[in-house]
């Protein structure tokens, strides 16, 4: 049995020799709980942004965990929960350079999988 050594990048499908720092998942938790038959009537989603019946609503960040006696950060990419209100106004200021330090802190709940 051969092993490779590294891993292979989903992002631009290149092998890279060092350990990979940056995990995520393409869709939050509730959307793997649909029937793969009803995501596209029921979800409006790119890889950002997710909609579930105009009930659910959820945008995809980053936790970044510094790695001790390193430059790298290890990252989970994940999905997180917000209302309505706040879906829409993250939504509309979406393209908007700095949006970061002009919206103030929303709640939302951890919807990945770790």
């Amino acid at each position: 049995m051969t092993f490779q050594k590294g891993y292979t990048c989903a992002c631009c499908g290149n092998v890279h020799e060092e350990l990979p720092l940056s995990y995520g998942s393409p869709a939050p938790a509730l959307w793997f709980s649909l029937a793969p038959e009803e995501r596209d009537e029921r979800c409006l989603m790119n890889e950002e942004l997710c909609v579930i019946d105009d009930e659910h609503y959820f945008v995809r960040g980053c936790i970044e965990i510094p790695v001790i006696d390193s430059e790298d950060t290890f990252i989970w990419n994940v999905w997180v929960s917000l209302s309505k209100e706040n879906f829409k106004r993250t939504y509309l200021n979406w393209e908007e350079e700095g949006r970061e330090k002009e919206l103030e802190p929303m709640f939302g709940w951890l919807s990945t999988s770790l």
